[in-house]
């Protein structure tokens, strides 16, 4: 069985040459995506055999957004290591490749993914190839994943430290070879086509030398529960050969494009079913351009029959690194999570918002609305009328229309989806969605296949770009609502920044009666999420709102507000770009920490300052927003305002990045902030604070709030181990929300009561 399997390999290994040799061509990549491979089968149909897709094969998931693989200079990063080892089941010495989160810290432990690269490639390809670091850097940057260790080895058990170090020529190299990334690419490296080097020798080395290595050289989680395996194309294939068989080893296994060397039939794959429904994922992809995606329909169709619980995503690429990298993203945000998405199994899709992390697609409702629609709370007025559209129903179904006659196309883009619009004979296009959830949405029209804002409403600042937005009413939505009570002042400010050479804008919220007394007020600097700016939590979050409400009931002593802008211009970018260095320059973070790059070299395992959160998000450090918040904010709001200027009367919060913002100045500044808030922006770990018991005096609150369909978990078992050192901290969970506005409308409702108190 193995020489025949090698046979058709090397056929599908041929095709593919001739193929990137004879078609030059391209998929479209995602816009704004990084450059992607061309090389197995050419990204272009593939190689391997024909393509009969069947009812089950469509995607499970959207696609991710433009530029996920892109590398961004202005947030944390990474470090990628190089290390040898000795492997005593294969007797030689070997290489590997180790990721480390920012702020990789000895002091805790991380879950791991080892992923595998194809036959073309070597422990380099999913970093120099795909653009793996690129995507787990992003992804940990907006929080959506937890930080994690990544091993890539070398899937080619025959290949020895020697070889890999060999000139081109005696790897097999040569002039007109495949390119970089095609099959057969690097084929010759080492001992040749030795295609048994890449099935039990290498399962061996795998789960004997390199995990024993990885778990005691550095600071990782030994179970499974916290150990995933993945690949591509040959690497899908070992990663379907060990991962299914070995459910005490990994908890989380994925084959994206799997090859031939995966074990054929499936019931020789596996043969026994009860085994991999031991694993709290499986995870199975391919592009329907792929004349290798037989192989993974036959896996899919086998675990199905047998009621094994996996994913089946399958979306419109083919055998080239678009598919790999979009499936590490999509796959790296539902391991080490407490309820991984299983959509295949006699399971529906689970219906969610598209908020953190990837959803399963959506069906259209075709039903009839409720004719009940009611304008939005965000439509523009328009000479004293409010717009009719977009309007919301009680099924909390949204409908919009616009008016242009020409057109050949026109959607309506939200939560994800892209809803078709029907025109009628003036002109006018009109489109409903499905039920979306409770709270605030961005969305946009797409006419022709151009994104354009909905006329009918005013326009929020998010996603790094102006554009609509529409209120699906809540049923809270009480505490935000605009009410017959004593209101502040949501003040736009300007001053000049020296730092930045530029007059920068924030917004400051008075409360009530500020203006009537002489009294001085105790202060909260609140920070916006990653592409927003200064105006999201006063128009998106209703943060003045929500304080005049509270303070009208008495339940939160009236406090002033100051929402910044993190992204400083000239220094940061502008908006939408990372809150570190300009775009082009490395990132304006001061020296980088053990484990990150920059750093100094590590002896033995890698250690380093203590990760943030414990590894519940990311602490940004030294930032430009930083210098001109201590240096310049903070003494012209105590200059121009009636404040008190000591620490007990300062506060500090944000969502998202702004959390995590708020984390790297508030440990760094504990002179001067009081109270700590982080909504969707990680978390504080024990091992961080250097001096407890100065924090324990100086901080009067540490608070941490997620969405209930955000991981959230391990910001709360922060909070408890906080609790248990006796620092006073709380954490709060939003129902039925994910990463969102109503998630951080909710977090200021509950932090603010807490918040100068004279405790």
């Amino acid at each position: 069985m193995r020489r025949i399997l090698t046979f058709v390999f090397l056929l599908a290994v041929s095709a593919g040459i001739c193929l990137a040799a004879s078609d030059q061509q391209t998929p479209p990549a995602t816009a704004g995506a990084a450059p992607q491979t061309a090389g197995r089968g050419a990204g272009r149909g593939g190689f391997g055999g024909p393509i009969e897709l069947g009812p089950d094969d469509k995607p499970a998931f959207p696609d991710p957004p433009a530029g996920f693989n892109q590398r961004r200079d202005n947030i944390p990063h990474g470090e990628l290591t190089p290390l040898e080892y000795d492997s005593k089941s294969l007797g030689t010495r070997r290489r590997m490749r180790v990721y480390t989160p920012p702020g990789y810290s000895a002091g805790r432990k991380y879950p791991v993914l080892y992923l595998l690269h194809g036959i073309g490639g070597t422990d380099t390809e999913w970093t120099q190839s795909c653009h793996a670091n690129n995507v787990i850097d992003n992804l940990l940057a907006e929080g959506k994943i937890q930080p994690m260790v990544i091993v890539f080895p070398d899937g080619n058990s025959s290949r020895t430290v020697a070889d890999l170090n060999a000139p081109p020529a005696a790897r097999g190299g040569a002039p007109g070879a495949a390119p970089a990334g095609a099959p057969g690419a690097g084929a010759g490296r080492g001992r040749g086509m030795n295609m048994d080097a890449w099935l039990t020798p290498f399962e061996n080395d795998l789960l004997k030398d390199i995990i024993p290595y990885i778990d005691s050289h550095y600071s990782v989680y030994t179970d499974r529960d916290h150990r995933a395996l993945a690949g591509l194309s040959m690497g899908g294939g070992q990663t379907l050969n060990i991962g299914l068989v070995h459910p005490e080893t990994f908890a989380y296994v994925g084959g994206f494009s799997s090859a031939p060397d995966t074990r054929q039939p499936p019931t020789a794959l596996v043969p026994d079913p009860s085994v991999p429904k031991q694993l709290k994922l499986v995870w199975l992809a391919c592009g329907n351009k792929d004349g290798l995606i037989r192989i993974s329909q036959a896996v899919h169709q086998y675990l199905k029959e047998n009621g094994v619980p996996h994913v089946w995503h399958v979306d419109g690429n083919a055998h080239d690194t678009t598919e790999w990298d979009n499936n590490l993203y999509l796959f790296s945000q539902h391991i080490f999570v407490d309820q991984p998405m299983q959509v295949a199994a006699a399971q529906a899709p689970q219906a969610g918002r598209g908020g953190r992390g990837a959803q399963p697609p959506v069906e259209i409702d075709k039903t009839p609305p409720v004719e009940d629609f009611k304008p939005s709370d965000l439509n523009a007025m328009v000479n004293g009328q409010l717009r009719q559209y977009p309007e919301v129903n009680s099924q909390r179904r949204v409908r919009t229309r616009l008016r242009a006659p020409n057109a050949q196309s026109v959607q309506l883009d939200i939560g994800g989806v892209r809803y078709p619009m029907t025109k009628d004979a003036e002109g006018w296009w009109i489109g409903v969605s499905n039920a979306q959830d409770e709270g605030f949405h961005y969305y946009q029209l797409n006419v022709d296949g151009v994104n354009v804002p909905d006329p009918g409403t005013l326009m929020f600042y998010g996603a790094s770009r102006w554009g609509s937005g529409v209120e699906v009413p809540a049923h809270d939505a009480d505490f935000y609502a605009m009410k017959n009570v004593p209101h502040g002042n949501l003040r736009e400010v300007h001053f000049f920044s020296k730092i930045a050479n530029a007059t920068l804008q924030f917004y400051v919220y008075t409360p009530p009666d500020y203006e009537k007394g002489s009294k001085r007020y105790p202060v909260l600097y609140i920070q916006h999420g990653a592409g927003e700016d200064e105006h999201g939590w006063g128009e998106q979050g209703h943060a003045g709102l929500i304080l005049d409400n509270l303070i009208a009931e008495g339940k939160a002593k009236p406090f002033m507000m100051v929402i910044g802008n993190s992204y400083i211009p000239g220094l940061s970018g502008g908006r939408g770009a990372g809150p570190g260095g300009a775009p082009g320059t490395a990132p304006a973070r001061g020296p980088a920490p053990a484990g990150q790059p920059g750093a100094a070299p590590l002896a033995g395992a890698p250690g380093g300052r203590g990760g943030p959160g414990g590894g519940r998000g990311f602490t940004m450090t030294d930032t430009p927003f930083e210098h001109v918040l201590m240096g310049e904010m903070i003494p012209f709001i105590d200059a121009n305002y009636r404040t008190f200027t000591d620490q007990p009367h300062r506060a500090m919060s944000g969502l998202s990045m702004g959390g995590a913002i708020t984390h790297g100045i508030t440990l760094a500044h504990l002179d001067k902030f009081a109270y700590i808030g982080m909504f969707s922006g990680g978390s504080i770990a024990p091992p961080e604070i250097k001096d407890m018991a100065d924090f324990k005096k100086k901080v009067k609150l540490v608070f941490v709030g997620y969405g209930s369909r955000e991981n959230g978990a391990p910001g709360k078992a922060n909070v408890e181990d906080l609790k248990r050192a006796g620092v006073n901290a709380v954490y709060y969970e939003s129902p039925l929300t994910a990463h969102e506005w109503l998630s951080w409308r909710r977090d200021l409702h509950e932090f603010a009561p807490l918040l100068f108190q004279g405790k």
